[in-house]
């Protein structure tokens, strides 16, 4: 068993229910990223860890890439709505989980797959041209 950590996104933003008497109810995970067919595995009742983040604990699943999507009400009287951004990678072995995008986002720096496919050439300019240094 590992445990999530996640910072819920809520029409392009981060959000925390809670203030406005919402609550965050399950996380499900999917073996694709359009998060159809069935779901593989479900963790129920995430515990708040501070604003905006609740951990879920993850049943054991099979080693793998996996989509999820989390459940929660936005507040006292809305309607459940869910947010897709989880991409995780399982099983880390370490107790906390993330995706290689996640981490990357969070250093700010590309991968490889998302990354542009060549990197930039530097051209000279036509009209540059080295001087030599004076005699």
């Amino acid at each position: 068993m590992s445990v999530y950590d996640h910072k819920l996104m809520w029409a392009g933003a981060h959000y925390d229910p809670a203030p406005a008497g919402g609550q965050v109810m399950r996380l499900d995970l999917y073996a694709t990223p359009q998060r159809d067919g069935s779901v593989v595995a479900s963790a129920a009742s995430a515990v708040r860890l501070r604003s905006g983040v609740y951990r879920f604990d993850l049943p054991t699943v099979a080693p793998g890439r996996y989509w999820g999507s989390v459940t929660f009400t936005p507040n006292r009287v809305g309607q459940p709505t869910t947010d897709t951004s989880v991409r995780l990678d399982l099983p880390t072995g370490q107790g906390l989980v993330g995706s290689p995008e996640a981490v990357a986002d969070m250093l700010g720096v590309p991968l490889p797959l998302t990354a542009p496919s060549a990197p930039p050439t530097r051209r000279r300019s036509a009209t540059h041209r080295p001087t030599s240094p004076p005699t």
